[in-house]
């Protein structure tokens, strides 16, 4: 994100609701006699107090990831009520322009619907809300709309039904989201022993050395993190599709209890190893992992993930999402995570990528850039790690 961005996207946190449809009115859909839904502009500290209410929270779905990455300006955020004012599902959307004349309707990681305190999945929460999502930006903004759920699916398959049955169409040529889940609840440790051995060895070895490690949410860190993230990119040529300024913006936009943690290790006052992770809902994210050369030798990276898992048990963090594995175009980093999640850590694969759009026409335009896009990064990917391999 340039300078000019994050600028124009702290100058927009304005009052909380803010017109987008008929003078300065929010509007309102009636749903079912249980439910109101209300599509609206929040700004950033309401958003932040709505979205610290849902379990299945993400830095994605928070208003300054969205300012950071599209622009204030185009974030519209979706509202489901139940009839007693509690509010039961929320999902923030950007509205843009693919390609100049295609209007897309894009939501990652959404939507919200997993309330904390609740003893388990409420179902009809997730329809409803799928279904004012649908009256919304489909029938009656005419969008193609694009979801990114963050879903691992049940053995019944009850999410993807649901998705179904409320009309969208899975996009199968989009690879989904795949990761490991470490349970966070188990004992510091039985997490440490189901390391896998050399990994552990790996971590002995950097706790017996002089290291330091500098913990952190402000900005500072994130571009001393940033730098090092940049230099094993140079260095290693590896496929990347999000750019992680996005996340250097969110970060100077974020409230302070919502902010990236920030690892830098240091040797002999060198920064070698950075990590930045989330701390929303009940599941963390690694976004940033970077290591000079020299951390190699120092084993920094094992020092800085064991430190994380530390903070995050300290935090009563429930989960830890491993950042994503990819075996197949990634298998060193696949080999690295799978050390750190350990035994007891089990391998999800989630829905992948829903549209929906009333319109034939759009949605075969729409359709066939994703399946090009999709084509194009898994060249990409199968190019960077040729170039990997051949230069190990």
């Amino acid at each position: 994100m340039t300078s000019l961005q994050s600028k124009d996207a702290r100058n927009t946190i304005r009052h909380a609701r803010t017109a987008i449809s008929e003078g300065n009115m929010s509007t309102f859909i009636n749903l079912r006699s249980e439910y109101s839904g209300e599509v609206t502009v929040s700004d950033n500290s309401e958003w932040s107090a709505l979205t610290s209410k849902f379990l299945d929270t993400s830095v994605y779905q928070t208003w300054a990831f969205g300012a950071a990455r599209f622009g204030p300006s185009v974030l519209k955020h979706v509202i489901l009520t139940r009839s007693d004012g509690e509010v039961a599902a929320i999902a923030q959307v950007a509205v843009l322009k693919l390609a100049r004349c295609i209007p897309v309707a894009h939501m990652y990681w959404g939507p919200l619907w997993r309330r904390m305190g609740e003893s388990g999945p409420n179902y009809q929460v997730l329809r409803t809300m799928l279904s004012l999502l649908r009256e919304e930006f489909c029938h009656k903004r005419g969008m193609y709309l694009r979801l990114l759920p963050r879903e691992a699916d049940d053995a019944e398959h009850t999410i993807a039904r649901i998705y179904r049955e409320e009309g969208f169409r899975s996009l199968k040529f989009v690879p989904p989201y795949r990761t490991l889940l470490l349970d966070l609840s188990l004992p510091v440790e039985q997490l440490r022993s189901e390391l896998r051995a050399t990994w552990r060895r790996g971590l002995n070895r950097a706790e017996r050395l002089p290291l330091t490690v500098e913990k952190g949410t402000d900005s500072r860190l994130f571009r001393e993190a940033l730098y090092l993230h940049e230099q094993m990119r140079a260095r290693k040529k590896f496929a990347q599709f999000v750019d992680m300024q996005w996340f250097a913006g969110a970060q100077t936009l974020l409230p302070e209890a919502d902010r990236l943690t920030v690892l830098i290790c240091r040797h002999e006052g060198e920064a070698v190893a950075a990590m930045a992770y989330s701390n929303f809902g009940d599941t963390t994210v690694p976004i940033l992992a970077a290591t000079s050369q020299k951390a190699l030798k120092l084993c920094a990276s094992n020092l800085l993930w064991w430190r994380m898992l530390q903070d995050l048990k300290g935090r009563g963090m429930r989960w830890c999402d491993i950042g994503g594995i990819d075996p197949e175009h990634a298998p060193g980093t696949y080999f690295f995570r799978s050390s750190v999640a350990g035994q007891s850590s089990r391998e999800i694969t989630c829905v992948g990528v829903y549209a929906l759009t009333p319109h034939g026409f759009l949605m075969a335009i729409a359709q066939t850039a994703e399946w090009l896009r999709a084509r194009w990064r898994r060249l990409f990917q199968a190019t960077c790690a040729r170039f990997l391999s051949h230069s190990e």
